[in-house]
This record gives structure tokens, C-alpha cells and sequence, in this order.
């Protein structure tokens, strides 16, 4: 008697199962279901864009982009698939976490931050976090979006704030190769610390 094989084809689809491969080849079919973006990336070059998509059971995918509009594009992105529920609370939780506040904004606003921050990243010799490459696919094509005017970089020119984990060195060598020694600004984490020692300094001279 032939064996009957169990057909477990459904699997390949199940985004609880396997949600890299579910995102990669149905995210872009699902439905946009909101964009937001902390607002503060404008003014300080950093901040989150969260992009999500709804699935007709009602569950929600997103992700979660870091993006350094002056220089390192996306840093960091995360996706998740959740009810729509704890989706909610997931957000206050980021926003209650890193004190920023994520405000609806138009969706082509988001991409177009997200896709320019990597073109002018990669320009300057830096790609985007490897998760990006999964992450994208809940973003439309790049060639469908509609343009919208951006300004990535500041004053005219690169300037790397260093965050946590961030090469220094590595990213200055970088720029010097890409652009030029004179041609970026870097804000360093020592200098932070020394701000913060002048603070000390001149309450001290106050008392």
C-alpha cells in the first residue's frame, strides 16, 4: 500500500512557525496597518519608524527601525507578530522605555525616511542592519514609493553622533575614505562625558 504523504505545505506560511520566511514572501501583500515615527529623529538624527501590517486574522506585524538620518542610516531593526492588543502595548512600552513619543505620520513619509537614510548611509560606505534585509519586505518596493523631500545628513555634511556599541574608529576611517577628513563632524562618547564633568564643574563653583 502506498504511504500517503501528510501534507505540511500550510507550515511554510505560518508566521508563528517560521516569520523571516513569512514576511519575505507574503509582508508585501498583507495590509498596511499603520506608520509612526518618533518625531525627535528629525531635530537629533536619531529615532524609531515602526511600520506594521495587519493579517486578515487580525494579528499584527511590524517593525521596529532604528534610523540615523545624519549618518549610520538604520542601525538596529526588529520585527515581531502579535495580537493587535499586545501590539498596543508594545508601543508603550517603547515609548515609556526610551521616553519618546510615536505619532501617526504618513506612510510614505516613513519610507521615504527609512530607504533615504540607507541611500545616504551607503553613499558614506555603510550598509544597513542585516535584519534589514527581511525587514524590507514590509516596506513597499522601493520604486513605488513617491518621493518626498528629506534632508539626511547635517549642515550640509555627515556628522557621526557615537551611540552605544558604535565602531569609532572604524566609522571615522570610514568617513575619511568616503568623504574626506575635513568634509564630516563627529560628536564622540568621551566628549559627552567631558560635558558632563564641566556640568559637575560649574555646579561646584556655584555652591
Amino acid at each position: 500500500m502506498k504511504k500517503v504523504k501528510k501534507d505540511t505545505s500550510h507550515k511554510k506560511y505560518d508566521p508563528y512557525e517560521n516569520l523571516p520566511k513569512y514576511i519575505r514572501d507574503l509582508g508585501r501583500k498583507l495590509e498596511v496597518y499603520e506608520t509612526r515615527l518618533d518625531k525627535e529623529v528629525l531635530d537629533n538624527g536619531l529615532g524609531y519608524v515602526i511600520v506594521s501590517r495587519k493579517r486578515m486574522s487580525g494579528d499584527i506585524i511590524y517593525a521596529n527601525y532604528l534610523v540615523d538620518i545624519f549618518c549610520l542610516g538604520v542601525k538596529d531593526v526588529y520585527y515581531e507578530i502579535m495580537s493587535e492588543e499586545e501590539y498596543r502595548e508594545r508601543l508603550t512600552e517603547i515609548e515609556e522605555e526610551f521616553d519618546v513619543k510615536l505619532e501617526m505620520v504618513d506612510p510614505m513619509y516613513c519610507y521615504n525616511l527609512i530607504y533615504g537614510a540607507i541611500e545616504y548611509a551607503e553613499d558614506l560606505g555603510f550598509e544597513p542592519h542585516k535584519d534589514f534585509a527581511i525587514a524590507e519586505k514590509l516596506l513597499p518596493d522601493v520604486d513605488d514609493i513617491d518621493y518626498v523631500d528629506i534632508e539626511f545628513g547635517k549642515n550640509g555634511k555627515p556628522f557621526f553622533f557615537q551611540g552605544p556599541g558604535d565602531n569609532a574608529a572604524k566609522i571615522i576611517g570610514t568617513l575619511e575614505r568616503t568623504v574626506g577628513p575635513n568634509n564630516f563632524d563627529v560628536f564622540l562618547a568621551k566628549d559627552y562625558l567631558d560635558e558632563e564633568d564641566d556640568d559637575e564643574y560649574d555646579e561646584d563653583d556655584d555652591e
